[in-house]
This record gives structure tokens, C-alpha cells and sequence, in this order.
């Protein structure tokens, strides 16, 4: 089994507003995948990342949808949670998916940006 090697950072995707799903870019001959979850009302919800193999050729990244738990106060404001997991090769194939198995959709230019919905 290859053994990878990856970094991991969160950010707020304020600025662009992406819808939820996934990209793929190509840096310094390095894949980059951007995981977006789309706007959320607190600055309690985020993304984790909870697991990333390599199975017959694809990467699996699986993700966590965090959410305050029961009685914790949360600063109220828009947000966009993402997170950007970096390799240290390129790779072609990716599948996204939550813990409970929910597949994240891999976007299109024209999906990438989301209309405010509150």
C-alpha cells in the first residue's frame, strides 16, 4: 500500500462563496482538492477531515460536517467552511465523501458560485 502524504488547512471561502463540493487543481506538479460546504448561518459549523486513502488508483478523502454541540453559544455569521488538502504528487482521481456516506459532488466552473440563500 503507497503511503501519502498530504497537508491540511482550513479556511473561510467568504470571497467566493463556493457551492458545496469539491475542485482539483494542479500546483507545482502537486494535486490540491478544495472541499467547500456552503454557507452556513455560525461560526460553529466547519469541515474536518477524518480520513484519506488510496484504493485501487483513487483517493478517498472522507470529511466530518462539523456543528456546535447541544448548549455551546456560536458567534452568529455567515460563513463558508473549507478546507484544502495539498499532496505531495499528483493524482488523478479523487471521491469525496461525509462519514455517513454522503457523496460531495466535484464542481464545474458554473457551479461554483452560490446565490445567498438567507
Amino acid at each position: 500500500m503507497e503511503n501519502l502524504n498530504y497537508n491540511i488547512n482550513n479556511f473561510n471561502d467568504l470571497n467566493n462563496k463556493t457551492s458545496k463540493g469539491y475542485k482539483v487543481k494542479t500546483e507545482n506538479n502537486k494535486s490540491v482538492v478544495e472541499i467547500y460546504r456552503d454557507q452556513q448561518r455560525n461560526g460553529c459549523t466547519g469541515l474536518e477531515i477524518k480520513n484519506i486513502t488510496l484504493k485501487n488508483g483513487t483517493i478517498e478523502i472522507i470529511i466530518i460536517e462539523t456543528k456546535a454541540s447541544a448548549g455551546v453559544v456560536c458567534i452568529q455569521a455567515i460563513t463558508y467552511p473549507a478546507i484544502k488538502v495539498t499532496f505531495d504528487k499528483k493524482y488523478d482521481n479523487f471521491i469525496v465523501k461525509t462519514e455517513k456516506g454522503n457523496t460531495y459532488n466535484k464542481l464545474t466552473s458554473s457551479q461554483e458560485s452560490t446565490v445567498n440563500k438567507y
